[in-house]
């Protein structure tokens, strides 16, 4: 009979609900011989309109566009060597997995747990308004109502043993 080994996902961003997520993970539910993926969904930039009338020229909005694209994109893979840098500390096997944010954070948090196969998913939840909630859903919410691997979310601005 095969080894079963687990396939932990966790999905951060740069918040510290994300960071007590981590660190939940880290000392309450990694086990010898799980790996895990450390996922970021980083947000989609829409291009600007570029037409020929306006205070800045077309060329000047493009290339403010690549460079906040490219200062995004920056943040999201210093944020991951972050996480991947205490998981080497800890010998903690780990890869991690950026996607843009085409169809929402919650679908595309699905979607990588899909890809890599992924037999659990942790994610932190951030404490939003009511009102918010209620009115655009949260993240945490669609992965606990679309994921096929069991859940966990670990509560907002809590410290973990």
């Amino acid at each position: 009979m095969e080894d079963f080994r687990r396939v932990n996902c966790l999905a951060i961003d740069s918040s510290i609900s994300s960071k007590n997520a981590f660190e939940w993970y880290v000392n309450n539910f990694h086990g010898d011989g799980d790996s895990l993926v450390i996922m970021h969904v980083r947000e989609v930039l829409k291009k600007p309109l570029i037409g020929p009338m306006g205070v800045m020229g077309g060329q000047d909005l493009f290339d403010i566009y690549q460079e906040t694209v490219e200062y995004s994109l920056r943040c999201a893979n210093d944020l991951l060597k972050y996480y991947t840098s205490i998981c080497e500390e800890k010998k903690i096997e780990c890869e991690s997995a950026i996607v843009d944010d085409y169809h929402g954070t919650g679908y595309e948090i699905c979607e990588l747990v899909e890809k890599y196969m992924g037999t659990s998913v942790i994610l932190g939840r951030k404490s939003p308004g009511i009102i918010h909630r209620f009115i655009l859903g949260s993240t945490s919410d669609y992965v606990l109502h679309h994921s096929r691997v069991p859940v966990i979310v670990v509560p907002a601005d809590k410290k973990h043993p």
